[in-house]
């Protein structure tokens, strides 16, 4: 009389039994959240402040431009001349750290290099004022919306370090672009400069700043620049601003809430079905 051999969990050897068979012990390896942490509502919240930050950007560049669209600046020429001393500064800035670091450097670094920058964007103004004469309004503005959300979604708010000139090429371009299309419908060139040239450092060097601003100071930090630009934007367009304060609102208080309440639900299991991981020892 034949005797069945006991299962073995081997694979290289011919068994009397069919290849999805599990004896009853399978399941005692089971393990449930087993490199799962919980979530503090505060920690949590603390993570939103780089997304804040970028729309408080996003926010700021838009109440700029509806300032130069009303033509509210007295004294423009003042104010690009404060433009093109703080760029070049910025660029002087950059390139000191980024000669102290390694990280790489994607803005205009150097005294020069800014120098370079303003020349050509002083060259291109006159054009830029007539670039879009052709389309529509509901076009231009749909595009803009459309580019601004893309570059708060592909900004990486996860490497949002105090490295100075680290920014992406993606969201950099679509933000850069979005001021190109809103310049086109200014009613000067000195409008225009003064919109891009502030788009490029408010996008290129300004993360770095609010990043150190938070290192230095804290979370009262993100709190006095919400009220801040919430501030300006009450001042030019209350709805906006009444707008601007929920979404800062919901992204730091409401999504931090439903992300840690959801942790409840979360289930990672392992068990022996799963691909060995080969830990390596110092020797």
């Amino acid at each position: 009389e034949n005797v069945t051999q006991p299962w073995r969990k081997i694979l290289y050897i011919q068994q009397d039994y069919p290849d999805n068979y599990v004896d009853e012990g399978f399941l005692k390896g089971l393990v449930r959240n087993a490199n799962v942490r919980p979530k503090r509502y505060r920690d949590v919240v603390r993570a939103t402040a780089p997304a804040v930050h970028q729309v408080c950007l996003v926010a700021l560049f838009g109440l700029l431009w509806v300032k130069l669209e009303r033509q509210e600046f007295d004294h423009l020429s003042l104010v690009a001349l404060v433009e093109c001393v703080v760029f070049v500064a910025l660029g002087d800035m950059s390139l000191v750290q980024h000669s102290r670091s390694r990280a790489l450097n994607t803005a205009p670094a150097g005294r020069m290099g800014a120098v370079a920058v303003l020349a050509t964007l002083g060259t291109l103004s006159p054009v830029l004022c007539s670039l879009s004469l052709s389309w529509s309004s509901d076009t231009l503005y749909v595009m803009v919306v459309l580019l601004l959300l893309a570059h708060l979604v592909t900004t990486d708010y996860g490497s949002c370090r105090c490295e100075a000139g680290k920014v992406l090429p993606l969201p950099f371009n679509a933000a850069v672009f979005a001021s190109v299309v809103l310049a086109s419908r200014l009613k000067s060139s000195l409008e225009a400069f003064v919109l891009v040239l502030f788009a490029i450092e408010c996008f290129a060097f300004f993360p770095t700043w609010t990043a150190r601003g938070r290192a230095v100071i804290g979370d009262a930090f993100t709190v006095a620049l919400v009220a801040a630009v919430a501030g300006g934007l009450w001042v030019a367009v209350p709805l906006v601003a009444c707008c601007f304060v929920v979404v800062c609102a919901f992204m730091s208080l409401v999504v931090p809430a439903a992300f840690v309440s959801a942790m409840r639900y979360k289930d990672a299991i392992q068990g022996p079905w799963d691909i060995p991981q080969v830990k390596q020892r110092d020797v």
